[in-house]
């Protein structure tokens, strides 16, 4: 009678179990490098590519870090679930990017925007956090300044998802608070309207 009660456990439990494990594989998408068979490389989907730990970093197995075409920043951009995107370094370092405009965020101003730990960072092409940063959701810097907001509320927008939100503000390049986060993002003054 155990026996059978063991036997119906693990039978039932062992799906369970294996996919937990599984969970954390991903498949991915990124360029490969150029070949003598792939002259000229496109964003192609690559099986089981390594996994995303608890912690939210793509661990991504050598055979595919070996394939992946870098830019001259030695940078490239991965695509997982989700949809997800990481910057990758050619010595396997990656770090969640904000998904833009259909992939890794745009370095402007030397930074972008990663995730790291639900938490929304600015990072220089090195993948190093150079603003950790309190805020629900960031912009990317524009003449120094970046505005950044909190209490969001996800909003549908024609085929885009946006925000509304009655707290954002601006901060500088050091990711200090230049105008407190007290307005509303449609009635957010210009920053040159502020700092003069």
């Amino acid at each position: 009678m155990y026996l059978r009660i063991l036997f119906l456990l693990v039978i039932f439990f062992s799906p369970i179990i294996l996919n937990a494990e599984q969970e954390n594989n991903c498949d991915c998408a990124y360029t490969p490098k150029m070949s003598k068979d792939n002259p000229y490389p496109e964003l192609t989907p690559f099986k089981d590519c390594g996994e995303i730990d608890t912690k939210g970093i793509l661990k991504i197995k050598k055979e595919h870090l070996d394939n992946i075409f870098f830019d001259k920043d030695d940078l490239a951009c991965v695509y997982t679930q989700g949809p997800r995107t990481f910057y990758v370094r050619p010595d396997g370092k990656t770090i969640e990017a904000h998904y833009f405009d259909n992939g890794c965020d745009y370095f402007i101003e030397g930074l972008a925007r990663g995730i790291v730990n639900r938490r929304m960072v600015y990072l220089n092409k090195k993948l190093e956090i150079i603003i950790d940063t309190p805020y629900a959701m960031i912009f990317p810097f524009k003449n120094g300044y970046a505005i950044v907001c909190n209490d969001c509320q996800k909003v549908q927008i024609d085929e885009h998802t946006g925000f509304k939100t009655d707290k954002c503000g601006y901060i500088d390049h050091k990711g200090q608070v230049v105008v407190p986060l007290e307005y509303s993002i449609k009635n957010l003054p210009s920053i040159n309207q502020i700092i003069k």
